[in-house]
């Protein structure tokens, strides 16, 4: 009879190499000058559930040969700290610089072939998923594994105050209707650019006496959309209008007042272009989308 003996192997398994790679540690604030705290009741800050999508490149490159991460999750806490959620992104070895670039509400089907996002201001959509952020941190490295990113706002806003003689009064019972406006925008995350649509609406709801509300409007300039115009309407039910002139810019809030004349037929308008904060306490009610004429 043979017997067959078990020898135990006392070889230690081969070590794993180290793994001496440098993770980015990522926060974000969103520009005090900016933006406006309209769906943000703690400030500038980020709100509970806002997602971050991120792109890293070698520095000066934004071509698919200088790819180092595609479009990696992030979920944003109030403290500003971003919080990976795809996974963890790495520095290249040897103190190689990189350019990272992110960007709000993240969309998990963007790449760096298709960069861009419709963007449709409606107001069945969350207020949070039509504020378009964007930063860009350049030239960083393994050195300094900390990157803050300083958040843009895209969009334009505007927001309505009515005024009228005391023969000619305008009470909660007065519309106002903006006519032939932009309400579709491209978002290219990469680039940072909110391109708006020569696709057009009209707006109309927009009560403002007794609300200072805030409604959201891609950019554009006036002489790409020179029908657009400002129909009031009053408790007689008279349809009142007048032209408007001047470009809605990015990140910045105008404060439209409506005046109505002493013979209570004519209107004109006074803009005033001011930063995201200061445009006053905001109280905030959907608005609705009527078709073209």
């Amino acid at each position: 009879m043979v017997f067959v003996g078990c020898k135990k192997n006392t070889t230690a398994p081969p070590k794993k190499p180290a793994d001496n790679r440098v993770a980015a540690k990522f926060s974000g604030n969103i520009l005090k000058n900016e933006v406006k705290t309209t769906t943000r009741v703690t400030g500038n800050t980020w709100d509970q559930g806002d997602e971050v999508g991120m792109f890293a490149f070698k520095e000066g490159s934004r071509a698919n040969s200088g790819l180092l991460c595609s479009n990696y999750k992030f979920n944003a806490k109030k403290n500003g700290e971003l919080e990976e959620v795809t996974g963890l992104m790495y520095f290249p070895s040897g103190g190689e610089k990189v350019d990272f670039i992110a960007y709000h509400p993240y969309h998990s089907n963007l790449n760096l072939g298709t960069p861009s996002q419709w963007i449709t201001f409606k107001p069945e959509h969350p207020l949070n998923k039509m504020e378009c952020l964007w930063a860009s941190a350049n030239g960083q490295s393994e050195a300094s594994p900390k990157v803050n990113f300083e958040f843009k706002r895209l969009q334009s806003s505007v927001t309505f105050i009515l005024k009228a003689t005391s023969e000619h009064e305008y009470t909660v019972d007065s519309d106002i209707t903006l006519t032939d406006m932009p309400y579709k925008a491209f978002f290219d995350v990469v680039k940072g650019t909110l391109v708006a649509s020569t696709e057009t609406s009209g707006i109309s709801d927009l009560k403002g006496l007794k609300y200072n509300r805030l409604y959201y409007l891609p950019p554009h300039e006036a002489k790409k959309h020179t029908t657009r115009s400002i129909v009031v309407t009053t408790r007689e039910k008279k349809a009142l209008s007048v032209p408007i002139k001047f470009d809605f810019e990015s990140g910045k809030t105008h404060i439209i007042t409506v005046f109505l004349g002493k013979d209570g037929y004519k209107l004109s308008l006074e803009s005033t272009v001011v930063p995201f904060e200061d445009s006053g306490e905001i109280t905030l009610k959907p608005i609705g989308l009527i078709n073209n004429k």
